[in-house]
């Protein structure tokens, strides 16, 4: 798990981590990516469905089509002030 000031190594399965931090803001976008949906600046859409998911500190991720549907709740706000609208 990285977190701002460091990481930790987390002994638990992806499905597992999901339930127990999706109630605190999390959602999962690839199949071994959980984000805090606050820290999530842009959504850039890619070829084949997936998507570029740009957080604030301009790191990039890879939504997925399979987790797009969760991504959908969480409405970013992209850098020049709209919502993103990936499909």
């Amino acid at each position: 798990m990285h977190l701002e000031k460091g990481s930790h190594f987390v002994r638990d399965t992806m499905n597992n981590l999901e339930r127990r931090l999706e109630k605190n803001g999390f959602i999962r976008i690839h199949r071994s990516t959980i984000v805090n949906v606050n820290e999530i600046c842009e959504i850039l859409p890619l070829l084949g469905g997936d998507y570029t998911v740009v957080l604030r500190d301009k790191t990039r991720l890879t939504l997925s089509r399979r987790y797009r549907a969760a991504r959908a709740a969480s409405e970013p706000v992209s850098s020049s002030g709209g919502t993103t609208d990936p499909g």
